[in-house]
Parts: C-alpha cells; sequence; structure tokens
C-alpha cells in the first residue's frame, strides 16, 4: 500500500513491540540465580552482534525476491522472526525461591522475597536504584547523542559516507562484541566498578573527540562510545536487579526503562539540533556535543563512586 497513514500505524505498532522487547534483557535475570545475572544480561545483549550480521543478510535476501512493493518481504521477514519471540518464552519456566538474594560478593544489598511491595515513591529513595537509572539513562543517552552525529560530523569534515558508515558499523560492533566477557567481569570486579570503568572510556572518547578530526579519531572515539555503553549499561542493569525485591521488579523495571528510553528519545531531538546550532562548521558542532556530553558522564562517575558510601540495607529497611 501506499498510504502514509497506514505506514505510521504500522511504525507506532511496531515501536509498542520493540518497547516490550527491551524487556527481554530483565527477563533472563528472572530465570537464573542472582550471581550469573549479569551474564544473563549481557549473553541476551550479545545477540545485537549477531542481528548485526544477521539483519543486513535477511534484507538484502528479501531485496532479491521479486515482489509488488518495495520491502515487503522484508517487513514480513521481520514479522517472522519477531513471532519466534512468543514461542521461545512459552517455554521458558521462572526461577523461583524462598531463599534470601544477596549480591555478588562485590555487593552489601540482601533482599528477602517475602519483604512486602513499597511504594514507587519510597522504591526511588533507594541510593542504588537511583545511580543504577542515571548510569543507564547517561550511558544510553549519551552514546545515541554520539552516535546520531557522528555522520553528520564525519561527512561534514570532509569525509565520504562510506567512510561514515564504515566508522558506525565499528561503533555498533563495539557496543555489543564485549557482551560476551561483560558478565564474567562482572562477576570478577562489581557492577559498580564496570560501570565506572564504562564512564571512563566515555570520557577518554571525548578526549580522542576533541584531539582532532581525522579519520581515526572517529573511529577511536566511536569505538570507545561503544565499549562504554556496553560497560555501563550492562553494569547499571545489574546492579538495578540486585537493589529491589522481586515482588517489585515491575514497577521498577517499568520506570527503569521510561527514564532511559525517555532520555535516549531525547538525545536523538537533540542531537541535529546541538550539531547544527553552529550554522556552519560541521567541526564546532561536533565539539558541542561532546562538550555537553561530558558534565553528564562526569556525574555519572561520581555517583557510582559515592555509591559504597551509602548503607543500602539501612535505606530499605527504613
Amino acid at each position: 500500500t501506499s498510504s502514509f497513514e497506514a505506514f505510521l500505524l504500522g511504525s507506532f505498532i511496531s515501536g509498542t513491540y520493540m518497547a516490550s522487547q527491551a524487556f527481554y534483557r530483565f527477563t533472563a535475570t528472572d530465570v537464573c540465580e542472582n550471581r550469573f545475572k549479569a551474564r544473563a544480561i549481557s549473553i541476551v545483549l550479545s545477540g545485537g552482534l549477531i542481528s548485526a550480521i544477521l539483519g543486513p543478510s535477511l534484507i538484502k535476501l528479501s531485496l532479491n525476491i521479486k515482489n509488488p512493493e518495495p520491502f515487503l518481504y522484508s517487513y514480513l521477514a521481520i514479522v517472522i522472526l519477531n513471532c519466534l519471540g512468543p514461542f521461545i518464552l512459552y517455554f521458558v519456566k521462572s526461577h523461583n525461591s524462598s531463599k534470601s538474594i544477596e549480591g555478588s560478593g562485590n555487593e552489601s544489598f540482601i533482599f528477602i522475597m517475602e519483604k512486602p511491595n513499597r511504594s514507587l515513591a519510597v522504591i526511588l529513595k533507594s541510593p542504588a536504584i537511583l545511580v543504577s537509572i542515571s548510569c543507564s539513562m547517561i550511558a544510553y543517552g549519551v552514546m545515541n547523542l554520539i552516535m546520531t552525529s557522528s555522520p553528520l560530523a564525519i561527512v561534514g569534515c570532509g569525509f565520504g559516507t562510506n567512510q561514515a558508515a564504515s566508522v558506525v558499523s565499528a561503533h555498533a560492533f563495539a557496543m555489543f562484541a564485549p557482551s560476551f566477557i561483560t558478565g564474567k567481569l562482572i562477576e570478577k570486579y562489581g557492577e559498580k566498578s564496570i560501570i565506572a570503568s564504562g564512564m571512563t572510556l566515555f570520557l577518554l572518547a571525548i578526549i580522542v573527540a576533541y584531539h582532532g578530526i581525522n579519520i581515526w579519531n572517529f573511529y577511536v572515539s566511536l569505538i570507545l562510545i561503544g565499549i562504554g555503553w556496553n560497560f555501563g549499561f550492562i553494569g547499571s542493569t545489574t546492579l538495578l536487579t540486585k537493589s529491589h525485591y522481586p515482588s517489585e521488579r515491575g514497577k521498577v523495571q517499568g520506570i527503569n526503562d521510561f527514564f532511559v528510553f525517555g532520555f535516549v528519545a531525547l538525545s536523538s531531538i537533540t542531537s541535529g539540533w546541538l550539531m547544527n546550532c553552529s550554522s556552519s562548521s560541521s567541526q564546532l558542532g561536533w565539539s558541542i556535543i561532546n562538550l555537553t556530553s561530558t558534565p553528564l558522564i562526569i556525574f555519572a562517575l561520581i555517583s557510582v563512586t559515592l555509591l559504597p558510601l551509602f548503607n543500602e540495607t539501612k535505606s530499605i529497611k527504613s
């Protein structure tokens, strides 16, 4: 069909599904023991690397088939893949336990499954909850802000669209490839250390971006941003799953993703404006993008560093 309204409706439905799909990482933590949560989240996100490889291949294959409408079979391929999700989830069994759920060796948070539900207002007073949500927001939002503006900056600085595409591809690879080891790193060093490492990588990426506008500056900066996002987002998500009672997971996961992806949407809207606010200079716009990101990263780094000063068990009992 050539109806633009039908396209908008389809996009709305697709967006709704993608919002639900984001909870797969939490579903993985619901069916495993607490000590394996980080690894479960990492495995789910590592699927992004597989999709980055298979996705374009499926699209190219579908385009080679004769069809009356452009991209018809591309959308049908998406429908088929999405229908596999509920079928697989049907066989997933929840991990139920009457035992206490404890954090990793580097955490001091202890939560009892029989603990009654707290109100959302009380939950959001928890330092660990606030830090995990804030760090997830900043890791995802800053990554999206820089990633969406980078092709404009690369082309605006005199490089070709193919080079811009290669940089973004390297960035996407760096986002998901570390997932195969991030979970193990969290188990060994703790969530807070990995989050702090991710934020430090963000700062290094910004320094590299400030250093110059050669193509290698863009490559190194975007690769560091990708790895930083992986550490920051997976670490923050793992910290969140260990910072509330199991009976509260619905409201906590919901409010977390509301803030995180709301901030991502805001970063998408503002990236173009920040790039163009300098009028004629792509280099200046790129500098403004990185300058805007810097205080957010520093705030996240300070927050996660100071988190051990708070007694989480005490705040929960109150």
